[in-house]
């Protein structure tokens, strides 16, 4: 059952990316049915488990997405990333809780990352791991005691995302120029990342927590609407931003997997799908890149 619904999904998207939908919309409809698919394992596996387990999972419990599945961009074959929230003391019936929500889609071969934690747990490590402390920064609610999750959310923002954030961002800035230097040092490369290369994806999510760590404004449209960014910025982002969305989805469809990387290959076949015509004095696949890294600039 689960199999063939996961099966005829990707396929189902595969279609949509490849008859021309937005990256917007991709990411959208493959949020969308992940989380239809989380929060039905989750609320079958408290249905089944008995009383003990509705308590649980419905007052001591929560299932939250984090990261970009967290953000609601989940390209084709992105990773998946999730955290159960729990009271202290709740641990024996929350470790049955995820075998039941996860088993099944693992069975399936899907790729689903997870962490165990309570909120204690969760601000502890944050202030020692960068990386940790950004995923839950994008953590968003999807199934069981919603109050534990609000709970969360401000304790969080009080604990650790109002503090040091200069220490923080300066962290990510490093991190960053680390990446730099390992997939480019410029926007004109001949293969890029379309998400750790300079201008890629990773530049926007950078900004996104950059946003929500100094101004509490976590997305484009907030920074824009509070005068933060400039009308002009905001919609070259916002193109830049659902250019790169679309040639990401049409990569991982087109290659079956997570490929990030732009290969001349590639490019030649983007190039292609995506109407660019060979002129006398500049080939379809050179003015597909001209596009490239006049977004990615």
């Amino acid at each position: 059952g689960l199999l063939q619904v996961l099966d005829e999904h990707r396929a189902h998207i595969a279609q949509r990316v490849m008859a021309g939908a937005s990256g917007a919309e991709t990411l959208a409809a493959m949020t969308e049915f992940v989380d239809g698919l989380i929060v039905g394992r989750y609320r079958d596996a408290v249905r089944q488990g008995g009383d003990d387990m509705a308590t649980v999972g419905m007052q001591q419990c929560c299932v939250m997405a984090l990261g970009g599945y967290g953000r609601r961009e989940l390209a084709p074959q992105s990773d998946i990333d999730l955290m159960f929230l729990f009271e202290p003391g709740a641990d024996k019936p929350v470790e049955s809780l995820v075998r039941a929500v996860l088993h099944p889609l693992w069975d399936c071969g899907f790729q689903v990352g997870h962490s165990v934690r309570t909120i204690a747990d969760s601000t502890e490590l944050a202030e020692t791991d960068a990386t940790v402390k950004t995923s839950m920064m994008e953590a968003r609610f999807l199934a069981g005691s919603a109050d534990l999750f609000q709970d969360f959310h401000r304790k969080y923002f009080r604990r650790v995302i109002s503090k040091n954030t200069d220490e923080y961002l300066d962290q990510k800035l490093e991190e960053r120029r680390r990446e730099y230097e390992k997939f480019g040092e410029t926007v004109y490369l001949l293969e890029p990342n379309v998400k750790k290369s300079k201008g890629g994806l990773r530049d926007l999510h950078l900004m996104q927590w950059a946003g929500m760590a100094r101004f509490h404004a976590p997305t484009i449209r907030e920074l824009s609407d509070r005068g933060i960014l400039s009308r002009a910025d905001s919609l070259a982002l916002n193109e830049a931003r659902e250019f790169l969305w679309r040639v990401r989805a049409l990569l991982h469809v087109h290659a079956g997997t997570a490929q990030e990387i732009l290969t001349f290959d590639e490019q030649v076949w983007l190039a292609q799908h995506l109407g660019f015509q060979d002129q006398p004095h500049l080939l379809a696949v050179e003015q597909f890149m001209q596009q490239y890294y006049r977004h990615t600039m």
